[in-house]
């Protein structure tokens, strides 16, 4: 146990006698790490934002579009002929995505205020609900549009060239908090549609079925599969992204143990002379992982914190959704899990390779 110590001393004496070339590991373990954990939290927090599938409720909407976004209208009329169905309550909404640029994109849903609360399960942080009947231009924000815009309620936002007025800030937990709500004949003055809606939102179990045609290019799908499809869609290139991040940080791991197999054969000699004056194998792998886990720790550490820096501070909008990355103990995890990776290749590899020598060659004088 002494002899392990003291090597794992000399370890560390090493490590910061040769302080560039393991400054530069650590920095590469670090940048390393940072792509690793920022890939895979944007990842968490785009799906944390999507809702599930709700069991219990239909979206009618235009074929191949995702009307709980943007892209489906579809006429008022169909509203009669659902409820002659028996489907109640039928509830109709518009989304949109309005703005001039990506910067300033904001998510519009229209709501009929006499209805909305059938379908919709939000609180109410600040300010008041819409009313029926209330003046028009007024708008209900969700709370990160909120803080992104600096709102309050009071405060005017502006849709698509127009002044609201803010009645309230309201919270779900989804992508909707980047949302403003107006009334639904608000929206399509707004948005310049008519009578047109985006999608009718009706009771599971009766007449319709999930994946029923209707006449007029219109479908039936299970409310929150439209969006969990297209989060289906990005998932697999932010995984191929941390997979080659991944293959990247074993890249990284290799490159120490060659670093520190290069340092322990510089100093083979010495090792000889401890392993002839009682020193174990062990102890020699104390050597090099002393330096392993320190480059491969602190490169983690420093990339940690810079994940950490680089999601505060970066939330990239795509259209008009705020992306906020999520440090799930899943990840921090996997980030765990990869350092240890890297030490004990750093350490494995040169530790076995220079027990496998003579030492009567180690002690040999060139």
């Amino acid at each position: 146990m002494v002899s392990v110590l003291a090597m794992l001393r000399i370890g560390w004496l090493d490590l910061t006698a040769s302080w560039k070339q393991n400054g530069i590991l650590v920095l590469l373990v670090a940048t390393t790490t940072l792509a690793y954990l920022s890939v895979g939290a944007y990842q968490a927090g785009l799906e944390r934002l999507i809702p599930g599938i709700d069991a219990e409720s239909l979206v009618v909407q235009q074929s191949h579009t995702t009307g709980e976004i943007a892209g489906s209208r579809i006429p008022a009329s169909l509203e009669t002929e659902l409820a002659a169905q028996g489907l109640e309550p039928v509830v109709p909404e518009i989304h949109a995505v309005v703005g001039t640029s990506a910067e300033d994109a904001v998510l519009l849903r229209g709501i009929d205020p006499r209805r909305f609360h059938l379908a919709l399960s939000f609180e109410l942080l600040e300010g008041q609900l819409l009313q029926p009947g209330e003046a028009q231009r007024q708008a209900l924000v969700g709370w990160r549009l909120a803080e992104r815009r600096s709102l309050t309620p009071g405060a005017q936002v502006s849709l698509r060239g127009r002044s609201f007025q803010v009645s309230g800030i309201f919270r779900t937990g989804t992508y909707a908090d980047n949302e403003a709500w107006i009334s639904l004949a608000d929206a399509q003055a707004l948005l310049g549609w008519g009578d047109e809606v985006s999608i009718f939102i009706v009771p599971n179990g009766g007449s319709l079925q999930p994946g029923t045609d209707l006449p007029g290019g219109i479908s039936v799908a299970r409310r929150g599969e439209g969006l969990q499809n297209d989060v289906r869609r990005l998932s697999p290139v932010l995984g191929l992204i941390a997979d080659i991040l991944q293959l990247t940080g074993w890249a990284t791991a290799c490159a120490l143990a060659v670093s520190l197999l290069r340092l322990a054969w510089l100093r083979r000699r010495q090792t000889a002379i401890l392993r002839c004056l009682g020193f174990s194998p062990a102890a020699q792998s104390a050597y090099l992982l002393a330096q392993s886990a320190v480059i491969a720790g602190g490169g983690a550490l420093l990339g940690l914190l810079g994940s950490l820096a680089l999601s505060s501070s970066v939330r990239p909008l795509l259209l008009g959704l705020e992306m906020r990355p999520q440090h799930t103990p899943e990840i921090l995890l996997s980030g765990l899990v990869w350092t240890a990776g890297i030490t004990l290749i750093g350490m494995l590899f040169p530790a076995a390779w220079l027990n496998r020598l003579n030492l009567a060659a180690l002690l040999r004088r060139e």
